[in-house]
């Protein structure tokens, strides 16, 4: 998706979100500068994973007292956001405003609001679920000062093509120790992982592996290791990679979902995923492996497909969003009604089933519900 924001300040923003995989120091510069860059006061960022209690958690723009009580509104916060039930419909990687999520009554009785948010001349915040899966849930929030105005399209799209990197850098990050790459020497740290990483060229040659890595290339019913490069035996997955490659090397600000969470069939064992990391921007990852321009990092699938949106996701590049939009509208829910359970205006749903439409050649809500169908009866 397009932004208005400069084409080099974005390309930077990414090179800087996908710099905190190696650094997660790094994140708090990080969120610092999307949150100026869209005009809002503060920010949170905050990655729950199956291997600590409490959250990872980043804060900007807020301090003395508010910070001291913040964490305080755990459950007040979430029911501003029309309860746990509620926030777990509203699709990946979209920004959520909260005046088009929850009316003004709501937002009123809520004592977060009324004691935390008001008090600070905060009118307005963005919610976005970047990463829900087994053992790990990561969001991003930020909240609007009513010196800045309303919250425009235009910032929201900037936040759009935003999250699918952060997406990335939160699922490479998990696969990584990060304190094991505190070790004196990087590829040492690598084979200490037990994650399978290679670092591939701009040919798909395979320039350095950890000893994980070796093992994922031995396994011949996975991968073909030929003159020209590694090539996946999935026909489909090979494609999605090769596509992953070529934008990543030429484009950070365009890679957007492509790359993360690539499935890997194989006759037996359990299904493995593929999520890669371009290596030519930014300023912590470039010159890591000389040559390599991108690392593959492979690891168990999370979860099973759920078809059919998934596969149609992969299939025709759809955004999280376009697929739950889509999803919804084939089991006959009006596009109001699809706009009230993601708490997304009306009118994103259209441009969301606008989209959809292009990508999947349809050109009629008939069409495309026979298409979903016929996905969910080859299960």
């Amino acid at each position: 998706m397009e932004s208005p924001m400069p084409f080099d300040r974005i390309s930077d923003l990414i090179g800087m979100i996908y710099d905190c995989t190696l650094d997660v120091g790094r994140y708090t510069a990080t969120l610092e500068a999307v949150r100026t860059e869209t005009n809002f006061c503060n920010a949170a960022l905050q990655i729950w994973t199956d291997r600590y209690r409490n959250p990872f958690s980043i804060q900007s723009g807020i301090s003395g007292k508010w910070m001291d009580t913040w964490a305080n509104y755990g459950d007040d916060i979430v029911a501003l956001w029309g309860g746990a039930e509620r926030a777990a419909q509203y699709p990946l990687e979209e920004p959520i405003l909260n005046s088009q999520a929850v009316d003004a009554q709501v937002r009123l009785a809520n004592r977060y609001y009324r004691e935390w948010v008001q008090p600070q001349g905060i009118v307005d915040a963005v919610a976005i679920n970047y990463v829900r899966e087994p053992g790990m849930v990561g969001t991003l929030a930020f909240g609007r000062h009513e010196s800045a105005g309303d919250v425009t399209e235009a910032e929201l799209g900037i936040l759009r093509v935003l999250a699918p990197h952060f997406r990335r850098a939160a699922s490479i990050g998990r696969l990584l120790d990060l304190r094991t790459l505190q070790a004196a020497t990087f590829a040492s740290a690598l084979d200490a992982l037990t994650t399978a990483t290679v670092f591939l060229d701009r040919q798909l040659g395979v320039v350095y592996c950890n000893g994980a890595g070796e093992r994922f290339l031995a396994d011949r019913t996975v991968v073909a290791l030929r003159p020209d490069g590694m090539t996946l035996r999935d026909p489909a997955a090979q494609e999605q990679l090769a596509t992953a490659v070529a934008v990543a090397t030429q484009n950070e600000v365009r890679l957007g979902r492509r790359g993360i969470g690539i499935p890997v069939r194989r006759p037996h064992g359990e299904p493995l995923v593929i999520h890669l990391l371009p290596l030519t921007g930014g300023t912590a990852r470039p010159g890591l492996v000389t040559t390599a321009v991108a690392a593959l990092f492979i690891a168990p699938s999370p979860r099973k497909a759920a078809l059919p949106s998934d596969a149609i996701a992969a299939l025709y590049d759809l955004t999280p969003a376009e697929a739950r939009v889509a999803e919804l509208l084939a089991e006959a829910m009006p596009l109001t009604a699809i706009g009230g359970t993601l708490g997304i205006a009306v009118s994103t749903v259209k441009t969301h089933l606008a989209r959809v439409f292009e990508k999947t050649g349809c050109s009629r809500q008939v069409e495309l519900v026979n298409l979903l169908q016929s996905f969910r009866q080859s299960v």
